[in-house]
């Protein structure tokens, strides 16, 4: 859509990953200071700010400047939040369960955005059909998915902010196991 060689528009993501990394060293230290709901529910805010920051893309816009902003907020929101998601899903085992509690959480934050994907991507593409083809459709079909990852994101922030995320005391390991 932007016109950039594949090379060229792999050279944008860097800023995402970079983001990624600085949020996941941040997060401790977010945590420790403003909690493991704020920090997760922070998190997903940053991402919903990321996606509709990507509205700015259009055809003949310059790619980084429209690109970079997004996602660097993508990139931060995800590092801090998901500190926060493993951090809060392993507290409350015992040390011995909490190496499967990770697995399994990364395991469901990867089948969380294939299925995300598989709804969002034909949604889009119906979008872009729908509009009849062309460098417009595709911006409108962009923008629906840009517009429904935020909001997914931004009612996980609030499901989260609101308390659907609740810590349980540690429990000890059942006996035999």
């Amino acid at each position: 859509m932007l016109g950039l060689s594949p090379a060229a528009a792999g050279l944008l993501f860097p800023p995402f990953n970079l983001a990624v990394v600085a949020g996941s060293l941040l997060g401790p230290r977010v945590v420790a200071a403003a909690g493991a709901r704020t920090t997760m529910a922070g998190g997903l805010a940053g991402v919903a700010a990321g996606a509709l920051a990507l509205l700015a893309i259009a055809p003949g816009t310059a790619a980084l400047p429209s690109l970079a902003g997004g996602f660097v907020l993508l990139g931060a929101g995800l590092g801090l939040a998901s500190v926060a998601s493993t951090l809060r899903g392993t507290e409350a085992l015992d040390g011995a369960h909490q190496g499967f509690a990770s697995g399994l959480l990364a395991t469901s934050a990867q089948l969380g955005t294939a299925l995300g994907l598989a709804i969002v991507v034909p949604l889009t593409a119906a979008r872009t059909a729908a509009l009849g083809g062309g460098r417009a459709a595709e911006v409108s079909g962009y923008e629906l998915g840009f517009v429904l990852a935020a909001a997914l994101a931004g009612a996980a922030a609030l499901a989260v902010a609101a308390g659907g995320v609740r810590a349980r005391r540690p429990v000890a390991s059942p006996r035999g196991r």
